[in-house]
């Protein structure tokens, strides 16, 4: 249900179980019904928010802020978005065109309690790319 309707592809909520902390993997082959590929920008974030609603509140209410990186020849886009439930997102594109996003999410103050790990978390998010094009 998840896969097909948010397109997450793994989800991780802590032991106790109240779902309050989540890390999540997101996959979505495509920008749009013409197949166009999707760019690292903020209409990428716009794609993604479709696997939560909360997620949607936060970027259209939340205090954004973002910043570039390069991971072994890989391009990211690194999200920092601050409300009651804190939001971290890396988006990257491989060589196919498929968008990849892993997203953290916690309360503010359990965001300021774990903050290193949650970044130590989202900085390991890897995505490689494939020496064919026919992937």
């Amino acid at each position: 249900m998840e896969k097909g309707a948010g397109g997450q592809d793994s989800r991780f909520v802590p032991l106790d179980g109240r779902g309050k902390v989540k890390a999540f993997c997101l996959t979505l082959n495509r920008a749009g019904q013409d197949g166009a590929a999707f760019e690292l920008t903020k209409q990428a974030l716009s794609a993604i928010s479709g696997a939560d609603s909360a997620f949607q509140d936060a970027i259209t209410t939340g205090n954004i802020s973002s910043s570039p990186s390069s991971k072994d020849g890989q391009d990211y886009l690194e999200y920092d978005i601050e409300g009651p439930q804190h939001y971290a997102v890396s988006l990257t594109i491989d060589n196919t065109g498929r968008l990849f996003a892993f997203l953290i999410t916690a309360p503010d103050r359990t965001w300021e309690q774990n903050k290193a790990t949650y970044k130590t978390m989202l900085e390991s998010f890897r995505t490689y790319l494939s020496e064919s094009q026919f992937v």
